[in-house]
């Protein structure tokens, strides 16, 4: 596994805080890797190639 370091909002802190301590994720590195997963499996990089297309064409098609 790689390690990576960021820095959030302390209001995500928190929260990540929370569902580690009720239980809802054994640590932070689970819920960090599974919120992840769960983003990149809903927004596919083909998918949202496709969605800025479509809304540069719409952005062209009102301005001209």
């Amino acid at each position: 596994m790689a390690k990576i370091e960021l820095e959030i909002a302390e209001s995500l802190v928190d929260e990540i805080r929370d569902r580690v301590e009720t239980g809802e994720f054994p640590d932070k590195a689970t819920l960090m890797t599974e919120a992840l997963r769960y983003y990149f499996e809903r927004h596919r990089r083909e998918e949202w190639q496709e969605y800025v297309r479509k809304e540069v064409a719409w952005s062209r098609q009102r301005a001209g």
